[in-house]
């Protein structure tokens, strides 16, 4: 099982978590933000695959795993204020975001708020699995029964049905898994707002809930560059195809911060 460990800049955070180990002299930080319905933990075995001069974060919001017991953020506006007071303190060194489906989301309104309100410059947005502002497409499961919105979320990530048989995790997960799409389904990004940070987008060629056209849109996101790029599967492809993700991240950030 993996470690975790708390902040190396010695402030302990709730919100971010690093597995395995600790960034020696880091010269950058890579902050994940995960899928509708997960956690930190779709990201933790990236440190392993990525050089340890990287500070690899997991954001973690509240009502789910450790965190279990807070209530549950169903509103963009303020798990974006949540998370950029936890990080502003983090960006003595430049700050790289990736975020996939809802996490593509929400990195890219902390993106913004970060240059705005704290003149604070993102080298690098990374988004997955997500189309463009003003092409998503609402699919109303927010309030959808539990049976309906349990089959959703193992349908696109994956995820055995089994794991939910037990009413009493059911009764634990459902929150989180609720809050997270009522997020989704109630924000509109800005369509004719721009960030100054470059985008790459990623995505799966036969994603079931996201077109490969409306992935691309992300490029009027961005006064900067923008490039796309598609790997085989659907919705959870990074799970697969994770070590070539993680390889052209990596080599994405490389290039950016020289």
């Amino acid at each position: 099982m993996p470690t975790v460990t708390t902040s190396t800049t010695g402030t302990e955070s709730l919100w971010f978590r690093r597995f395995h180990r600790t960034a020696v002299n880091p010269r950058a930080r890579l902050v994940c933000f995960h899928s509708a319905g997960g956690n930190a933990n779709q990201f933790r075995s990236w440190p392993g695959l990525l050089p340890l001069d990287l500070d690899v974060l997991a954001v973690q919001p509240p009502g789910r795993q450790d965190r279990i017991g807070e209530p549950v953020v169903d509103r963009m506006s303020e798990l974006v204020s949540r998370v950029v007071a936890e990080l502003v303190p983090l960006t003595d060194l430049p700050v790289v975001l990736f975020g996939h489906s809802m996490g593509a989301a929400v990195a890219h309104e902390v993106t913004a708020r970060l240059e705005t309100e704290h003149d604070v410059r993102v080298p690098l947005l990374l988004v997955s699995g997500r189309a463009g502002p003003g092409r998503t497409r609402p699919r109303g499961l927010a309030y959808a029964d539990d049976e309906t919105l349990l089959a959703d979320v193992c349908r696109l990530s994956q995820l055995d049905r089994a794991l939910f048989a037990d009413p009493s995790l059911r009764e634990v997960v459902l929150p989180s898994i609720r809050g997270d799409y009522r997020l989704v389904e109630t924000y509109r990004a800005p369509v004719d707002r721009t960030v100054t940070a470059p985008i790459v987008a990623y995505t799966g060629a036969a994603d079931p809930v996201v077109r490969v056209e409306d992935v691309r849109a992300w490029a009027s996101a961005t006064a900067s560059g923008f490039d796309l790029r598609v790997f085989d599967g659907g919705h959870s492809y990074l799970v697969p195809q994770e070590a070539a993700l993680v390889a052209d991240v990596r080599a994405r950030i490389d290039r950016v911060l020289g």
